[in-house]
């Protein structure tokens, strides 16, 4: 999360910090995700908050549209996994960008 237009979804401290210190990375990344969804391949691009090491809960939310004051928290590795492998097996969010956070 902080890559492309979700940078203006960011606090105000994220998007300085991104900006600041992490700003090759993050230029990468939203040049990266142009590629992608420029391209002819079937995509999702996933955009998680803060990765925690929990256990996996299957409860998490999925928002496709951003919007002021969202605020996108942080979720554990294992539930993003299963989100990606349940998108694997059966793809219903193609061709959007996907912010995951938990409940």
């Amino acid at each position: 999360f902080g890559a492309g237009d979700s940078i203006d979804y960011t606090s105000k401290a994220v998007k300085e910090f991104i900006e600041t210190a992490l700003k090759d990375v993050y230029a990468d990344k939203t040049k990266m995700e142009g590629m992608i969804t420029n391209s002819n391949l079937n995509w999702i691009i996933v955009r998680p908050g803060a990765l925690l090491d929990g256990p996996i809960t299957e409860k998490y939310r999925i928002e496709t549209q951003l919007y002021q004051g969202f605020d996108i928290g942080s979720i554990n590795r294992a539930d993003v996994a299963d989100f990606l492998v349940r998108q694997a097996e059966n793809p219903t969010e193609l061709k959007k960008y996907v912010a995951i956070s938990a409940n």
